[in-house]
């Protein structure tokens, strides 16, 4: 009948009112409808499996997402204190999601003792449990998403990498089997070369010893893109022997031949720059952090080193796939870095450039990419991402401000200049606090300077560091800035654009607020871009600029606020 008909089984608030469609984990009722649902299963596909010697499992995972947790009934069965899993920005729900396991493993193993158990270790219920234990023959799939890509969990000063390194020791002090679901992208982006040599080096090494059973990364199938980070771990999984220079010596000799040295030259720098930036944003958005014009000008003279030092086709070939690759994103990079130098005319054209390169490409290398789709596959999918041919992520994610950049410089006169460094003050309590620092005359002469394309939330030390309930999922920023303006010609409507925001965007220009629309104080998107109505706002001479932005969704790029230039446009 649905969870109308069972509505003790619903999550509720403190408030006593409903979550549509979150389950009590620890409601016995919703463990024995559960159990019941199983052993029905197992009546008829048991035997048969048994009889192939294949051994049934059960997974029981939450839908994806954060699990609430303030219900007064589920809150009985939290350890005390209460677990704060930093990364999520929430309480752990651990061992609400044992106790539900265990009273399933109970009555199914009664008929059943060989049928195995299993969970997520994911958003706020990724941390150990530390007041249940864990069912016997139980595996946890460790999935990180909330954590960096590309630094492994024992870089020195990381905002959370650490935080990753104690819950794998953890559940396996607890006594699970552990799968590893590490993610081998940038979230949302696929056009960056990823090679993953030092994390996986280090996190499968780690992995290994906590007893890992199972590796399965969420990855492209692209081996222009990955290819060490598939050799390595696979070879370290397999054999636990081999070192990870063994393994990439014999990858960069066997598979590259006489280009051997430059290629490992370009893998191993583009791993570098990762390390070095000190950029733990995901996605585009922290690239102008470590695709500096050093490290592609020495990736560039790698590949066109290497392409000159093959002495077979299968050596040239392969050698030739990265260079059509690299030569893609040097590209993507050259958009990038229009975009935060406020060349915005050309973006539209130049993206549509980019992405007719990455379906010439899908075409080309088809074979190599078979199972690749348009859209999301995680690993366990029955496809998996196109390194080639799937570019609507990034559609989403700058494709949109791209192109409405373009056209507003079809459609519009400039303003001024493109506002693209900006003060900013980190707020951690309510947005009435900031209030004050909207006025043209408050003194922010002691505030750092950040450039709003360049910089990212991660780059200014708020990359998920939520260490209790307070901190409210990186909370606020204000960004004030001056620009001296002419005069508006009389009768031309004025407009204020916003390439791209992480949460609201609340717009006051000297000192008085500027609504967004009749509806709606402030905008509020994700990597779309605003366009304020400031007609009669501006003044002849100095005026001052102050965006007061909320990230009020988590998320695990390590962004926020401001993510694009701030224009001023008249009409023409």
């Amino acid at each position: 009948g649905g969870l109308d008909a069972h509505p003790g089984w619903c999550v509720h608030g403190p408030d006593g009112k409903r979550h549509a469609g979150m389950v009590r984990l620890t409601h016995p009722e919703v463990a024995e409808y559960l159990a019941d649902r199983i052993l029905a299963q197992l009546e008829t596909t048991y035997g048969p499996m048994r009889a192939v010697g294949l051994r049934p499992g059960y997974s029981l995972t939450p839908p994806d997402g954060q699990v609430a947790t303030e219900d007064p009934f589920e809150r009985e069965h939290d350890p005390a204190p209460r677990v704060w899993e930093p990364a999520a920005g929430r309480w752990s729900v651990s061992d609400r999601c044992i106790v539900l396991i265990n009273r399933i493993a109970e009555r199914v193993r009664a008929k059943y003792p060989d049928v195995a158990f299993g969970d997520q270790a994911y958003v706020n219920k990724s941390y150990p449990p530390a007041r249940h234990p864990v069912p016997d023959d139980y595996r946890t799939v460790i999935c990180p998403i909330d954590f960096n890509r590309h630094h492994p969990l024992d870089w020195p000063d990381h905002p959370n990498e650490y935080w990753l390194r104690d819950l794998v020791k953890g559940w396996s002090e607890a006594g699970a089997d552990i799968g590893a679901y590490w993610y081998g992208i940038n979230l949302a982006e696929i056009s960056a070369p990823c090679p993953f040599i030092t994390k996986w080096s280090t996190d499968v090494a780690f992995l290994l010893e906590n007893n890992l059973k199972e590796w399965m990364p969420e990855t492209m199938n692209g081996w222009d893109s990955m290819l060490p980070g598939y050799w390595l771990s696979i070879r370290m999984t397999f054999d636990p022997q081999e070192t990870p220079e063994q393994i990439l010596d014999d990858l960069w000799t066997n598979f590259y031949g006489a280009a051997a040295e430059p290629m490992a030259r370009y893998w191993t720098g583009i791993d570098r720059a990762y390390l070095e930036a000190r950029q733990y944003a995901g996605s585009p958005f922290g690239y102008l952090k470590i695709f500096t014009p050093e490290v592609m000008a020495e990736a560039r003279a790698a590949i066109d080193d290497a392409l000159g030092m093959c002495r077979t086709a299968t050596e040239y070939r392969r050698v030739l796939l990265i260079d059509e690759s690299f030569g893609l994103f040097e590209w993507y990079m050259k958009m990038r870095n229009d975009y935060a130098d406020g060349k915005l005319a050309d973006l539209e054209a130049d993206y549509e450039t980019w992405r007719h390169g990455v379906r010439r490409m899908q075409r080309k290398y088809g074979v190599l990419h078979r199972f690749a789709r348009e859209g999301y596959a995680g690993a366990g999918n029955s496809h998996v991402q196109g390194r080639h041919g799937n570019p609507s992520w990034n559609d989403q994610f700058i494709g949109r401000s791209y192109r409405d950049a373009s056209r507003m410089e079809r459609e519009h006169e400039r303003h001024g200049r493109p506002m693209l460094e900006w003060k900013w003050k980190y707020n951690p309590g309510p947005e009435t606090d900031a209030h004050p620092w909207t006025a043209p005359d408050y003194d922010d002469s002691d505030w750092p300077t950040t450039h709003v394309v360049r910089d990212t939330w991660s780059s200014l030390g708020h990359h998920l560091t939520m260490t209790d309930e307070a901190a409210d999922r990186s909370g606020r920023m204000a960004y004030r800035t001056t620009q001296s303006l002419s005069a508006v010609p009389q009768g031309k409507q004025v407009y204020l654009w916003i390439g791209s925001t992480d949460g609201r965007a609340k717009v006051y220009i000297n000192g008085k607020l500027i609504r967004f629309s009749e509806e709606r104080e402030a905008f509020d998107g994700y990597t779309r871009p605003a366009t304020y109505n400031i007609t009669g706002a501006l003044v002849e001479g100095a005026n001052q600029f102050t965006i007061l932005a909320e990230r009020h969704r988590l998320n695990e790029l390590g962004t926020g606020g401001l993510m694009g230039p701030v224009v001023i446009y008249r009409e023409r």
